[in-house]
């Protein structure tokens, strides 16, 4: 036998050897992928404050996902796919829009619906405020008064002191308690140059 034709066989000997390997290997790949796409998977459906105005916090509101209802945080085993999770409304916040989660077989996916909080605004004119009783829930609801007026402004607010705000500027404030605080006017004539906020 010649040379040549001897490294040829041995190079083919090696190639049929690899060959099943390869594609015993390209099976197993492929068995547990198909696997893996036919299992369930967890989808865990969270909602928080968004942490613009107060530190965020985990919030209980109902949401929706693949027709089932459920108070935040929660957990549904659903099969592999694409599913949209409906955040429903709550008093004090602004309802986020929904969100779209790919749910891949085997897995665990995350949703988290950030809820804005709704602002209580006061603003303040040459009357006075043109509110006079707001209500803010504690730790959450920012209160902002807002200066329309020309000139400086200067407020005392029950827990807080005496706050100018220069005009066409706001002050914001988030109550880290429940109670009644007061708000007024200093060195003001004005008719309605006081009230509260009743934080819940």
């Amino acid at each position: 036998m010649k040379p040549g034709r001897a490294r040829t066989s041995s190079k083919a000997g090696r190639l049929l050897f690899f060959i099943p390997i390869a594609a015993l290997a390209f099976l197993v790949v492929f068995g547990l992928l198909g696997a893996s796409s036919t299992r369930d998977g967890t989808l865990v459906v969270e909602a928080i404050s968004s942490g613009r105005y107060a530190p965020p916090v985990p919030l209980h509101v109902s949401a929706t996902v693949d027709g089932k209802s459920a108070d935040t945080p929660f957990n549904v085993t659903l099969p592999a796919g694409k599913y949209t999770i409906i955040y429903n409304s709550s008093r004090w916040f602004n309802v986020p829009d929904a969100r779209s989660v790919v749910l891949a077989g085997g897995t665990t996916g995350y949703a988290i619906g950030t809820y804005l909080p709704v602002v209580m605004s006061i603003g303040i004119t040459q009357g006075g405020f043109n509110s006079t009783a707001v209500t803010a829930l504690h730790s959450i609801t920012p209160v902002v008064w807002v200066n329309l007026e020309a000139k400086a402004v200067e407020l005392q607010i029950g827990g807080v002191g005496i706050v100018r705000i220069p005009p066409s500027l706001n002050f914001t404030h988030v109550f880290q308690s429940q109670g009644s605080f007061d708000f007024l006017l200093v060195n003001s004539s004005a008719t309605n140059s006081n009230g509260y906020v009743k934080s819940v």
